[in-house]
């Protein structure tokens, strides 16, 4: 077995995806995977988690996924925190894909992509969880510095976004959120 740790720099004003890393519900509704870290990466529809009977994948309709920020309106060049939750609604338990590389915060003005949690974040790896039916679910945060991104624009000094309206859409595999919307002043 392979064991390896990356580090990697970044510029200390741009944003961070915590999202994976904090979580902010309680959590007896959902019990880690007891898959090892070297599983391969699930591909389309999670697999079962392993040694937890028949506890089948989550569809989008048994989940939902909503999205909210910590303030409104957020200063020009103040960090904004996004917080995405998730919660089984559905009557039975089944199992999702709650880790980094399946959830995104993402930033838009009207039509126009503004910024993403993935743009200039490693993704972060999997964490299939078993998530009990109709309780609080869980929440997850990153934070938003006020730029714009692009998966190109990581290296170099990224422009502060203009004064105006905003919306913000949570992402969990294939399910979006509704928008929240919010102001940056």
């Amino acid at each position: 077995m392979l064991v390896g740790a990356f580090y990697a720099c970044s510029d200390p004003s741009s944003p961070k995806k915590t999202g994976a890393v904090k979580t902010t519900a309680s959590t007896p509704d959902a019990v880690p995977s007891t898959a090892s870290p070297s599983a391969p990466a699930p591909s389309g529809t999670p697999s079962p988690v392993p040694g937890q009977g028949a506890v089948t994948p989550c569809t989008d309709d048994e989940i939902s996924v909503t999205v909210r920020t910590d303030r409104d309106p957020v200063p020009s060049a103040a960090f904004l925190r996004i917080f995405i939750k998730i919660k089984n609604t559905s009557a039975r338990t089944c199992s999702r894909d709650l880790g980094a590389d399946a959830q995104e915060a993402q930033i838009k003005q009207g039509e126009k992509r503004i910024w993403s949690s993935d743009d200039c974040n490693a993704l972060h790896g999997t964490n299939v969880v078993s998530l009990a039916p109709n309780t609080d679910g869980q929440e997850f945060f990153t934070d938003w510095n006020t730029t714009s991104s692009s998966p190109s624009t990581c290296k170099e000094g990224r422009a502060l976004v203009e004064q105006g309206s905003y919306q913000v859409f949570g992402r969990l595999g294939t399910k979006m959120s509704a928008p929240a919307n919010f102001r940056v002043s």
